[in-house]
């Protein structure tokens, strides 16, 4: 388990650097509710892998909505920077479940690499 932490942390600080300097602010497709019907809370990287941009989205919302970002949506323009900072999560997480050390990680669960991202990060809260 400690050994499984551990490269979680190595491939998070190894890539965490690119993603969130490479992060755009594309306007998404779908219009208002880019938060909801988030549904990988529980997947694993290898459910992550096959889900759409849209899904990915929602969920990295949620988990921003109930962590560094709980208390502070009170605007229209709060939800704006949220999704920033959800599209610079779910760039983080592509990376580290997309990447070639990861094959024996297949079956771990895309929250915990989250959680991981989320605490080490110093620009992905309000």
């Amino acid at each position: 388990m400690i050994g499984r932490v551990v490269c979680i942390l190595i491939l998070v600080v190894s890539v965490l650097p690119l993603v969130l300097a490479g992060c755009s602010s594309d306007s998404d497709a779908g219009g208002d509710k880019w938060y909801s019907d988030g549904t990988l809370h529980n997947a694993t990287a290898t459910q992550w892998r096959g889900a759409t941009y849209r899904n990915k989205l929602a969920t990295a919302g949620d988990w921003l909505a109930a962590s560094v970002w709980n208390g502070h949506l009170k605007s229209p323009d709060d939800f704006d920077k949220m999704k920033l900072k959800s599209q610079m999560l779910v760039n983080a997480v592509d990376e580290v479940v997309n990447g070639k050390e990861t094959e024996s990680l297949t079956e771990l669960k895309v929250s915990e690499i989250a959680a991981a991202i989320i605490v080490m990060s110093n620009d992905i809260g309000p």
